[in-house]
């Protein structure tokens, strides 16, 4: 699942990110045209978010969340719509 398809406007693949941060992004950084982000803190239920273990000195939620974060934004990257 962690496999990218190449952005659809330059072809190549972008890197996977470590997801430093409030949210997870997916960016082709060779043509700057294609993005898939997600609000990690959106993935999270009112109990998570309470003791969501984020930590201001890294800037960086824990790897649960980050995971979430990043399998959804795979997902997204990868979404194509058929011509």
């Amino acid at each position: 699942m962690n496999e990218l398809l190449p952005c659809p406007f330059c072809g190549v693949i972008p890197e996977i990110p470590d997801g430093v941060g409030t949210q997870y992004e997916i960016e082709c950084h060779e043509c700057g045209m294609a993005i898939s982000s997600v609000q990690i803190c959106d993935l999270m239920t009112i109990d998570e978010r309470i003791n969501d273990g984020f930590n201001p000195n890294l800037y960086k939620y824990p790897d649960e969340y980050i995971e979430r974060a990043k399998k959804e934004a795979v997902t997204k990257w990868n979404r194509r719509t058929k011509p």
